[in-house]
């Protein structure tokens, strides 16, 4: 189980952002969509390991957030996350409370003892990091830029959407490296899926060594 609370940074300094988050993340393949689960939070279930680095990425491009994803056991109650229990939610919990003292203020948690599921939670936690180095270096216009093309748009329409030129698009999409973040999701889904496993017991590292 992916679970993913997320806490508005700064909530009594500014309005309340859930009502646009949820909105954001909407569309992301989920077991239980976002809703606010207390004040300035908002928890969600996301279906897999590719849903849970597409929230990453929307929300880190957004900023503003506290990121905290657990992995592992869990079960959904009657009312959706709020009412879910285990250990992919107590990791979510840690997750989010420790990703308010990271640089990056996003954290990846495991609700697993063993050592090797910690190992490759931090793994991916690490990537996921760097990634969000990489976002967060951009302009705002980059990234209104760039969200535009993650929303499958071409380069000739996200210019006439944002009034500018295929030029400036074409610009904005080199300089802040979006092909190669792009090329390196595949492989930051899959460290993630190697670490949910682990943590959901489904597959030791002597099994995936014998996939090689």
């Amino acid at each position: 189980m992916y679970v993913l609370t997320v806490d508005q940074v700064a909530s009594r300094a500014g309005a309340d952002e859930i009502p646009d988050l949820i909105r954001l993340l909407a569309d992301v393949p989920a077991l239980a969509p976002f809703e606010r689960t207390v004040g300035d939070e908002a928890q969600g279930v996301l279906e897999d390991a590719a849903a849970a680095v597409a929230c990453a990425r929307r929300l880190l491009a957004a900023g503003g957030w506290h990121i905290g994803l657990g992995i592992g056991t869990g079960a959904l109650g009657e009312h959706g996350s709020r009412s879910g229990g285990g250990a992919a939610f107590i990791a979510a919990r840690q997750a989010v409370e420790e990703s308010k003292s990271s640089r990056v203020s996003l954290a990846v948690r495991t609700g697993a003892a063993d050592r090797e599921a910690r190992t490759a939670t931090a793994d991916a936690e690490a990537v996921l990091r760097l990634l969000g180095v990489l976002i967060g270096s951009r302009t705002r216009a980059q990234r209104s830029a760039l969200a535009l093309l993650d929303a499958g748009l071409s380069g000739k329409d996200a210019a006439k959407r944002l009034g500018v030129s295929g030029q400036a698009v074409s610009k904005h999409r080199v300089s802040s490296h979006y092909d190669e973040e792009v090329a390196a999701v595949p492989a930051i889904e899959r460290l993630l899926d190697r670490a949910h496993r682990l943590s959901m017991g489904l597959e030791t590292s002597a099994d995936m060594a014998g996939d090689v």
